[in-house]
């Protein structure tokens, strides 16, 4: 699968009504890109503590 990890949301397996594959989709992009805002965070961060170190 290209190195993409599905995980399988079993609060919908029993479900009658699923979401549309479009709110899905959506779903997916909004969490995708929070999550891309995180790892940002985490490498400016990085970044950041090692200039500190290499300022000492």
């Amino acid at each position: 699968m290209n190195g993409i990890l599905l995980l399988r949301d079993e609060s919908l397996e029993e479900s009658d009504n699923p979401p549309d594959p479009d709110v899905l989709a959506q779903e997916i992009v909004e969490e995708r890109g929070a999550a891309l805002e995180q790892f940002r965070e985490i490498a400016n961060d990085l970044q950041a503590a090692s200039l500190a170190e290499k300022d000492q």
